[in-house]
């Protein structure tokens, strides 16, 4: 269905929706740029594709840029807030991070926990543990991508900081199909 020029992009929809969501970043970027190529326009799937770079730390500074055009257009969007705060964190700027959630009114015990994880660690990298501790005690760690696991571990030299770890390695970006 997903090779099918009339159901592809519904077909990558769907082949995305059938991970599970503690699927690794890693093998879901293939099939977001694959969705975001078919569909430019479809801005959630960019929204996600940034996302998902940027918890591998895979071309932070394009897709922060992208995720940045996407909040100016969504400001109050908790989702585009939160993919902002994390490439903000990987470009070493946790203040600025945590200056995008002033002045809003946010339920974290119902928000969606990749949004939750952002947040912890923007907590986190400004210092703020008890807070950060607090909110990851709420959170079942096997939801989470083993990403975001990283991302909400207790800092021990922060797995935010502007560099990856020695044991991170950024997925390669496909070769062009034939």
């Amino acid at each position: 269905m997903a090779l099918r020029k009339e159901t592809h992009v519904k077909g990558l929809v769907g082949t995305i929706r059938c991970q599970p969501a503690n699927a690794p970043a890693s093998t879901l970027i293939p099939l977001y740029e694959e969705l975001t190529a078919a569909s430019p326009e479809f801005a959630d799937a960019g929204g996600d594709l940034s996302y998902l770079r940027m918890l591998c730390w895979y071309d932070v500074p394009d897709s922060l840029a992208a995720a940045q055009k996407l909040l100016a257009s969504q400001p109050s969007s908790l989702a585009r807030i939160s993919v902002v705060a994390l490439g903000l964190l990987r470009n070493g700027d946790p203040k600025q991070a945590l200056a995008l959630y002033e002045g809003k009114q946010i339920d974290w015990a119902s928000a969606p926990l990749p949004w939750r994880a952002v947040r912890i660690a923007v907590l986190r990298a400004n210092g703020r543990e008890e807070e950060a501790s607090s909110l990851a005690s709420k959170i079942d760690q096997r939801q989470l991508r083993p990403e975001e696991r990283a991302l909400i571990a207790p800092a021990k030299g922060s797995p935010s900081s502007k560099s990856p770890p020695a044991s991170v390695k950024p997925p390669t970006k496909p070769s062009a199909k034939l």
